[in-house]
């Protein structure tokens, strides 16, 4: 993400990747920081999905709506920057 964008934006979200390898982190952005920490602290939006399906939507493989449609990742809370 650009810096420029990181300063216009702000948001906490956690993820859970719940299949193989289980983890938890979340990534907060604030004042055009972004900051991940390694466990599950109070954010607006959870995200769930596997990490086969995160890294293809890193990597711009899939499109996030399409994990969405098709139940390979959901979504619960406010997913909106503010």
């Amino acid at each position: 993400m650009e810096a420029e964008r990181l300063s216009e934006i702000s948001g906490k979200y956690s993820f859970f990747i719940e299949a193989g390898d289980r983890q938890r982190f979340t990534i907060e952005i604030c004042d055009g920081r972004l900051e991940v920490y390694k466990e599950e602290r109070a954010s607006d939006c959870s995200i769930r999905t596997d990490s086969e399906t995160l890294e293809r939507v890193v990597e711009g493989a899939v499109d996030p709506l399409t994990a969405f449609m098709t139940g390979n990742l959901s979504v619960s809370g406010d997913l909106a920057f503010r």
